[in-house]
């Protein structure tokens, strides 16, 4: 069954593909052809209980999941993110670039919250190649504050690598961002960290796993990569993740991008001149709802 992102979740579809940068309309970049088969997800812990919630993907309807971004295909055992991705132009300091999203995230009455203690949210991508320019990536987000987080394995070329101050090719990547102004159209970084390590091609010999694992009692999140088809595993880092407020929700995101004609970011009602930080390409999208604690019981 192939779905497209529905307009009830506009308001974090933005958030999820836009990230805290400003979306002006339409590059006139075309869009890129991309395609991730994810295997499967799970989430243990925390809102996910204990042993926790596994999805195969082996149905139709892509059950528990909506669509934020893009174009998604749950068949034949693997839910696939795909093109057309949702079209936004993306605008960092120094460069814009075009980014061409497809991104699902958990609708199933699962949240993340403060206090409930540790959780691991895991999935396996089905991949060996990740194209030149394209990343994968699993992610989750808290609706207040806004904080996010995601690990990712991207291949950047020269071009994208140098702006992203990224070793070109191939880099797996945690990075965790807080929104301070959130405005429909209007995303502002408060503060970012991020960390990487890079990957060898030749070190992909099976399915790729992507990992976060969250410590409540000191909110710190680490990200680790397997590339042999999860035998072993390699840390990315750990960054402090504070998770407070209201619920979260877990997404899964593919995304190419490639560099946009430079344009002037449109500012925000409260008169900010300027974006001022970026978390790393890698970081490019989770939708998330507010979802108060309460609203699981």
């Amino acid at each position: 069954m192939t779905c497209v992102g529905r307009n009830s979740f506009q308001l974090f579809s933005a958030m999820a593909v836009a990230l805290l940068f400003l979306a002006t309309g339409p590059s006139p970049s075309r869009a890129q052809a991309f395609s991730f088969d994810f295997e499967t997800w799970s989430g243990s812990g925390n809102g996910f209980g204990t042993p926790g919630v596994t999805d195969d993907f082996d149905g139709v309807s892509l059950d528990g999941w909506s669509i934020e971004q893009g174009t998604a295909i749950e068949a034949s055992g693997v839910l696939n993110l795909r093109d057309p991705g949702t079209l936004t132009t993306v605008h960092l300091p120094t460069f814009d670039f075009s980014s061409f999203s497809s991104h699902v995230v958990r609708d199933d009455g699962t949240f993340i919250a403060d206090g409930l203690g540790d959780f691991t949210l895991t999935t396996v991508v089905k991949q060996t190649v990740i194209p030149l320019d394209q990343f994968v990536g699993l992610d989750f987000g808290t609706a207040a504050p806004h904080h996010f987080v995601q690990v990712s394995i991207q291949n950047w070329g020269p071009e994208l690598g140098a702006h992203a101050a990224f070793e070109p090719g191939l880099n797996a990547v945690l990075g965790v961002f807080v929104i301070g102004t959130l405005l429909p159209v209007d995303f502002y970084v408060d503060s970012f960290s991020t960390v990487h390590v890079p990957i060898a091609p030749a070190a992909i010999t099976g399915d790729i796993w992507l990992r976060l694992d969250f410590v409540d009692a000191t909110d710190q999140i680490t990200g680790s990569i397997s590339t042999d088809g999860g035998s072993s595993f390699t840390t990315i880092g750990t960054l402090p993740m504070p998770v407070t407020g209201w619920g979260g929700q877990a997404g899964l995101l593919a995304d190419p991008r490639q560099l946009a004609a430079p344009s002037v970011p449109t500012l925000g009602p409260l008169g900010m001149a300027t974006l001022i930080g970026l978390m790393g390409l890698g970081l490019a999208g989770l939708g998330v709802r507010r979802r108060a604690a309460s609203a699981a019981n």
